[in-house]
């Protein structure tokens, strides 16, 4: 019987380019995905101290103008947090420090707040963040 050329067959060449363009698509998402978890390990504690920044902004904004030192001090005696959490199915604590400051401008009717959180990173490196606002007395 002679053999013919059947138009539904693969030739060894297109199954091998075949297979090489699958192994780059492949390649391609592991790496992307690779990078991808890197970035949200690195960001993570950033994002917990920007919200912790936050929430310390948000308690400032409803505290009484007079009463912004006296918050200020009770945050700054006790400044460190300490948050736990599971990363990767290992239990990891990070100490984040709150630091207020509440200075009265020459006008007395403004107060410039700082607000500053700080912690050390993976790589054992100094982190901080910080907002600083004006506040406005305002008599109701």
């Amino acid at each position: 019987m002679r053999w013919q050329k059947s138009v539904r067959a693969f030739s060894l060449l297109e199954v091998v380019f075949g297979a090489l363009l699958f192994s780059m698509v492949m390649v391609g998402l592991a790496t992307g995905w690779s990078l991808h978890e890197r970035s949200v390990k690195k960001y993570r504690d950033q994002n917990l101290a920007r919200t912790l920044l936050q929430n310390e902004m948000e308690v400032l904004r409803s505290t009484d103008y007079h009463e912004l030192e006296a918050y200020a001090d009770t945050v700054n005696a006790s400044p460190a947090v300490e948050v736990q959490r599971s990363v990767d199915g290992q239990a990891t604590l990070r100490t984040y420090r709150r630091e207020i400051t509440v200075t009265e401008e020459s006008n007395r009717d403004v107060k410039d707040v700082v607000v500053k959180v700080s912690f050390v990173d993976d790589r054992d490196t100094l982190r901080e963040l910080e907002v600083e606002t004006y506040v406005f007395y305002s008599a109701r």
